[in-house]
């Protein structure tokens, strides 16, 4: 996917004279690497022609990697509040039925005990559910990148790789 956006930025396929966007694609994988270390750092590498553009195609690798990850992230948030949420409407009506319930059980009797128990259950599921729901709210309006970028790409001085001419 990274790849189609950096095909549709730099338009390789005129620069490496492929004839479908297949071909393109092939040529920026061979061109591209991308190396995830257990440190949690990954390495992004292009070799091109153009020293600038190479570096201005890592640094589009990460800027749309970045996009996506944050994508990811909002979309996962979104899912867990909408959940809870959900949980919490349910869990209302429930205890507005055991409030009802408890009103009209005289409580004289065992079914009142039973009543009162299971309004306490249904605050307590209620209270659960609204922590979780605010815990979800806050992850939902972070606005924080997922990828830091620890260095940005720039030029090498010279040719890295002799078989890049």
């Amino acid at each position: 996917m990274l790849n189609e956006i950096n095909a549709k930025r730099f338009n390789p396929q005129q620069i490496y004279e492929a004839k479908t966007l297949t071909d393109t694609m092939k040529e920026l994988d061979c061109s591209s690497t991308f190396t995830a270390g257990k440190d949690g750092v990954i390495t992004v590498e292009v070799n091109d022609k153009d020293p600038k553009r190479a570096a201005d195609m890592v640094n589009a690798f990460i800027e749309e990697l970045a996009k996506l990850m944050q994508n990811f992230a909002l979309t996962d948030a979104s899912q867990k509040r909408g959940f809870f949420e959900q949980q919490m409407k349910q869990a209302k009506n429930k205890l507005t039925d055991a409030e009802i319930h408890l009103d009209r059980t005289p409580n004289t009797s065992l079914k009142y005990l039973d009543a009162v128990r299971d309004l306490k259950y249904q605050e307590a599921i209620w209270e659960i559910l609204a922590k979780q729901f605010e815990v979800a709210k806050l992850d939902e309006a972070k606005d924080f990148p997922m990828i830091q970028l620890l260095d940005k790409a720039i030029p090498p001085e010279k040719n890295q790789n002799p078989s890049v001419a």
